[in-house]
């Protein structure tokens, strides 16, 4: 959610936008309020009033956005050690009796997914993790996604099927990240963030919400690094595949650009992140990081598409150079695939790298960050 990333999550508009300024009230799709975004922020998701902004892109954000974000679900979770959920291998040649069935299940930790987007957490945490998972997004249709493709994967599992007829292991629905509901109070195990508390107009008070849904982790039954998790794009930087669509337009309109504009995203640094975890009331605090994966795609022309396509402020710029400057429009898109054929043709440990069949891939880096409650 420079996920720019969300979403990505990472990157994903209009009506409202006005005609003088590309400023966009515009963050990722998990916080509900309004705050004023820079045009630069690229890998922002949708507007947090209400998540409208999303609804039109989720297919498109699942193509283009989550396979990049996704790609940091896995190491992200990996130092959690989670404990699976699930019941154990032998239980399938005991009786049919689902009282029998439930005495040989371990307990399944509660996942809580923030922000979930099109659910690449939700489906990692239940296919891989066994977990239990709780996920939301300020955007409905999101939601929509994220329980079509869980219960797409439950049609193709009989067994997951016949588990969910006992307990409900997957919920997902539509709210707002920084009032989350009361009874959710210390509820969760595990709490993650893929991009999206960093998009959140005020990322502290969507921590303590946070802080507050979890369970202590003197009373948990997941492992001792239970807790909260999330992850946060570095700098400038350190993510070079996001600079593009502002660097061009900085080049061609620079009246879109406002440098005075608040930013759209805090910046992931040790120093910010364990700040943040600190005044939420987290304990047990570490960061890793940098972690970087590459942006991969085919060509410059999609490369422009994927931003074109999936970001709210982009796309908010592009209908209205539609309607009003097409030249102008043109000379943009030339810009933008201009600076990606050279910035992704350099030799590997540069910027990037345009292989000879035309696929460019770009560098970018985050953060996660780990907090407990004790």
């Amino acid at each position: 959610l420079l996920h720019i990333f969300f979403a990505m999550k990472d990157g994903c508009h209009n009506p409202n936008t006005s005609k003088s300024s590309a400023n966009i009230n515009n963050d990722h799709h998990c916080a509900d309020a309004t705050t004023t975004a820079d045009i630069s922020d690229i890998e922002s998701t949708t507007k947090p009033e209400t998540g409208r902004d999303f609804d039109s892109v989720v297919m498109e954000y699942e193509k283009r956005v989550e396979p990049f974000t996704g790609a940091f679900v896995s190491p992200m979770l990996e130092a959690w050690n989670i404990r699976r959920g699930e019941q154990e291998q032998n239980h399938s040649k005991m009786a049919n009796a689902k009282q029998e069935k439930k005495n040989f299940r371990k307990p399944i930790p509660h996942l809580l997914d923030v922000g979930c987007g099109t659910g690449a957490v939700s489906l990692y945490a239940t296919k891989e993790l066994g977990c239990h998972v709780t996920a939301f997004d300020i955007s409905a249709a999101m939601v929509q996604r994220t329980k079509s493709r869980y219960y797409n994967i439950c049609d193709s599992n009989a067994e997951r099927m016949a588990s969910e007829e006992e307990e409900q292991i997957f919920d997902c629905l539509a709210c707002n990240g920084m009032k989350l509901p009361q009874e959710w109070t210390n509820k969760f195990h595990y709490a993650v963030s893929n991009f999206s508390i960093i998009f959140f107009p005020d990322p502290l008070q969507g921590l303590k919400e946070i802080y507050r849904c979890l369970i202590p982790s003197s009373s948990s039954i997941a492992s001792n690094d239970d807790g909260i998790v999330f992850s946060a794009w570095g700098n400038a930087e350190e993510t070079p595949a996001f600079q593009i669509f502002p660097d061009a337009i900085r080049m061609i309109l620079p009246k879109e650009i406002e440098d005075k504009a608040k930013p759209k995203r805090i910046v992931g640094s040790k120093e910010m992140l364990t700040s943040l975890l600190q005044q939420a009331g987290f304990s047990n605090i570490k960061v890793v990081g940098p972690v970087t994966k590459m942006l991969i795609v085919p060509s410059a022309e999609a490369y422009y598409d994927r931003f074109a396509l999936t970001s709210p402020p982009i796309k908010d710029l592009i209908t209205r150079l539609e309607k009003e400057d097409c030249e102008s429009l043109k000379r943009l898109k030339e810009k933008v695939i201009e600076l990606v054929l050279e910035r992704g043709s350099g030799a590997v440990g540069e910027v990037g790298t345009k292989e000879r069949d035309g696929v460019i891939q770009m560098p970018s880096s985050a953060y996660f960050a780990y907090g407990s409650k004790l």
